[in-house]
């Protein structure tokens, strides 16, 4: 359906999952998707952190326009009826955490 290797090899599985069947990534991919360059930054690994171009070239070119770019969006995406439909039962209530939730270590 998509090519998900223009991808690092260990953010195919979670992208794919996320694009095809609406669960949540981790939150280095979160950030990604929300276009939130610093959570991004800070989330990311020693593998990751050099790809990051690569990551968002392949949103933009491959993904759905409509599931990346913003919180809402990202959001909008988990929450379609259609991706809820497609999502394993234990997952549906084990989705994402809300707006209001605390902040993840800061860059120092």
């Amino acid at each position: 359906m998509y090519d998900y290797s223009g991808l690092p090899e260990g953010l195919r599985n979670g992208m794919k999952r996320y694009v095809e069947d609406g669960i949540r990534p981790g939150g280095f991919l979160t950030a990604c998707l929300e276009n939130n360059l610093t959570g991004a930054v800070n989330r990311a690994d020693a593998t990751n952190l050099p790809r990051l171009q690569d990551i968002v070239r392949w949103l933009y070119n491959e993904a759905p326009g409509s599931c990346w770019g913003s919180v809402d969006q990202v959001h909008a995406w988990m929450d379609s009826e259609y991706m809820a439909s497609r999502r394993p039962e234990r997952l549906v209530h084990a989705q994402r955490p809300r707006h209001g939730s605390p902040p993840s270590q800061s860059l120092r």
